[in-house]
């Protein structure tokens, strides 16, 4: 036998030795698994509210939104409070009164709310359009578009459009007390256990 020949059949026998092999080894390998199927609960669709929406409220003409501690023992009220101020156009208006109180401003150029103090409540606003000199007791710093600032009880604090602004000021005010713990670095619950251990919720 020549080398040639013998070369060749060493060849075809060592194909036959590869095939056999992957056989043997696709063989033993466990067969694919269907992935399990996640399941979820299904979503559970808001009963439509039976409450008063703000901006309902909101947009009829000549009208104040009501009182809801007055006329609705507290109810709920809900709405899009960014598209209402941006809509609003009164100096004031009262959204709600619900143990707090909510309000929507508006501030021509020029235009101010004057010096004023809150005693036992703190007044947050949140800028929505616009901006915002602000004045508290002998400090003063301005405030742009989605800027907020929190004035704490009892400082005497005044609000202004600048008299060259482009736009009227436009923002939402939030009266309240503190409710949650009061510490020295700013309470934080990490997690909703911690919260509920606390009783924080």
């Amino acid at each position: 036998m020549d080398a040639n020949k013998a070369l060749d059949i060493f060849s075809k026998g060592l194909d036959v030795y590869r095939d056999q092999s992957r056989a043997s080894q696709a063989a033993k390998q466990p067969s694919a698994q269907p992935a399990p199927v996640v399941t979820y609960p299904p979503i559970v669709q808001p009963v439509p509210s039976m409450y008063p929406r703000v901006s309902e409220v909101l947009h009829q003409p000549g009208q104040v939104c009501r009182d809801s501690t007055k006329s609705e023992e507290g109810l709920p009220i809900h709405g899009d409070i960014e598209r209402m101020t941006l809509q609003n156009s009164a100096y004031r208006r009262v959204i709600a009164t619900v143990g707090g109180q909510l309000t929507v401003n508006c501030l021509r150029p020029g235009e101010d709310i004057p010096w004023e103090t809150h005693h036992g409540v703190m007044q947050f606003i949140r800028l929505e359009q616009g901006s915002l000199f602000v004045y508290i007791d002998n400090t003063s710093f301005r405030i742009d578009n989605a800027g907020f600032v929190l004035i704490p009880p009892g400082r005497r604090h005044r609000l202004m459009n600048p008299l060259d602004a482009r736009v009227d000021a436009k923002f939402y005010s939030v009266y309240s007390t503190a409710t949650h713990p009061v510490t020295s670095g700013g309470h934080v619950d990490a997690t909703r256990a911690a919260a509920l251990a606390r009783n924080n919720h």
